[in-house]
């Protein structure tokens, strides 16, 4: 998933993707003591979804607001962000 960069405040229709409506209607938020956190959009009436990061922790990515605002109904769920490991030949 693509991480919009949190410098630009406007979320483009581009950034938004789709996501399957069972998983848009369970999505819960992470634990609020992750080290690189990032803040997913989720409006779950149009089942889709956009990602914000990454950020130094979960009290930024929270902080962040898109202008303009969205709407009230865009569900916000900050979520931890982990390295993933790169097998080695597969770079």
């Amino acid at each position: 998933m693509p991480l919009h960069h949190p410098d630009r405040p406007a979320v483009p229709d581009d950034a938004w993707r789709p996501v399957p409506a069972d998983l848009a209607r369970l999505a819960r938020p992470a634990l609020a003591d992750a080290r690189t956190a990032a803040l997913v959009l989720l409006d779950r009436d149009r089942a889709v979804l956009a990602t914000v990061g990454p950020f130094p922790g979960h009290t930024a990515a929270d902080a962040w607001r898109p202008i303009p605002d969205l709407d009230p109904t865009t569900d916000r769920l900050v979520v931890a962000l982990h390295a993933v490991p790169i097998e080695p030949g597969t770079a």
